[in-house]
């Protein structure tokens, strides 16, 4: 489905500095609710919205490296960390410093260091995770206005803001449940599923020598 949304100035100024942050499709329409139907304004077709909206990824992120962290042996480097999912290390640094300081993980200095896991992987949910984050927005949806004047607003608000609470609780409660020990899990389960897979086409290939692995 075709959707279309209003480039802001910002939004301009951010696709002239880098052309990359442009949408799929730039086209200049007529406002359905201008008053004079020359009253154009900017608007981008986006064939899907909900992929064009930017999303907070630093979750996903962090729990992404501190699977990969439990498994190796000794300090793995902000670099290696920030190759793993494909940032600047400036960023791991950044947000493994509020991880630090919640002592869920610890840093070492000159050769030979890096980050490691500070605690056991049992003990910290995606929950504790998420807070030393600094609890970033679940929702990318929200009010028109705060403090609206308009009943009709009021009523819109008052409907939207009891679901996004109920929605959030509900999402904090299940993240409580989950810890870096049960992903760490699922990791190894989905790893040994696909070793037996590998296995056995290899084993089916001396029968058929063009398959492969």
């Amino acid at each position: 489905m075709t959707e279309y949304i209003h480039i802001s100035k910002n939004m301009k100024r951010s696709i002239a500095a880098n052309p990359s942050n442009s949408p799929p499709e730039t086209r200049t329409k007529t406002h359905p609710f201008s008053s004079s139907a020359k009253a154009e304004i900017d608007f981008v077709c986006v064939p899907n919205l909900p992929s064009f909206m930017r999303r907070d990824s630093r979750l996903s992120g962090v729990l992404h490296v501190l699977v990969h962290m439990a498994q190796a042996s000794e300090p793995v480097t902000s670099e290696t960390l920030a190759g793993l999912i494909k940032t600047n290390p400036v960023v791991i640094r950044r947000i493994m410093g509020g991880l630090r300081n919640k002592g869920y993980v610890r840093s070492e200095k000159g050769h030979g260091g890096g980050w490691t896991i500070a605690q056991d992987l049992s003990t910290v949910t995606l929950l504790d995770v998420y807070l030393a984050l600094g609890s970033p927005d679940l929702f990318a949806l929200g009010n028109r206005t705060e403090a609206p004047r308009c009943f009709v607003e009021q009523a819109v608000n008052a409907a939207l803001n009891d679901t996004f609470q109920e929605a959030e609780a509900l999402l904090l409660n299940r993240l409580g449940t989950i810890t870096l020990a049960a992903l760490s899990e699922d990791f190894h389960s989905r790893a040994r599923s696909a070793d037996r897979r590998c296995r056995a086409e290899s084993h089916a290939a001396h029968a058929l020598p063009t398959q492969t692995c």
